[in-house]
């Protein structure tokens, strides 16, 4: 009976870490040794913040909701975690309540994370951005006052 034996080894030869993997004669590869960071942090709705790696991550760290935190004035009355953590990259942060404050800075970090060579999260493992109260285009009705001093409402949307 014939035998296939694997060879792994990793070389280092001037600072540089050199892997070799397989059943036959492999060429040299630099060894993957840097964490990834976090790209960046949009806010795309009320209550949701989209999350961009700087390269690809390792399931099921990544879409555990409790590996992000929002902080700041921006994140309003919203949970520090989010509900929810959807997508493949980027990943969609969602919560089922609370509120962003309009126009005013948040912060999204995140921890306990690896990209898929098993590399854990470096600096910056955070990115701003801006909270957004419901966008004015859902908003039907703007009131605008009056000179009498009386409320008279208008309609801004489709009819």
């Amino acid at each position: 009976m014939g035998r296939t034996s694997v060879v792994a080894a990793i070389v280092v030869l001037a600072g540089s870490a050199m892997a070799y993997v397989g059943q036959t004669d492999s060429p040299a590869a630099p060894l993957d040794t840097v964490g990834p960071t976090v790209a960046s942090a949009t806010v795309r709705t009320d209550r949701t913040i989209e999350v961009q790696f700087s390269e690809p991550m390792l399931e099921p760290g990544v879409m555990n909701s409790a590996n992000y935190m929002i902080s700041g004035e921006g994140a309003g009355t919203m949970a520090a975690n989010p509900s929810t953590v959807s997508g493949a990259g980027p990943y969609t942060l969602s919560w089922d309540s609370g509120e962003m404050l309009g126009r005013m800075p948040l912060t999204v970090t995140v921890t306990d994370v690896q990209d898929t060579v098993g590399n854990a999260i470096t600096s910056p493992n955070s990115a701003d951005s801006t909270g957004i109260n419901m966008p004015l285009a859902w908003w039907p009705m703007a009131v605008v006052l009056g000179l009498a001093g009386t409320a008279r409402a208008s309609w801004r949307g489709r009819r």
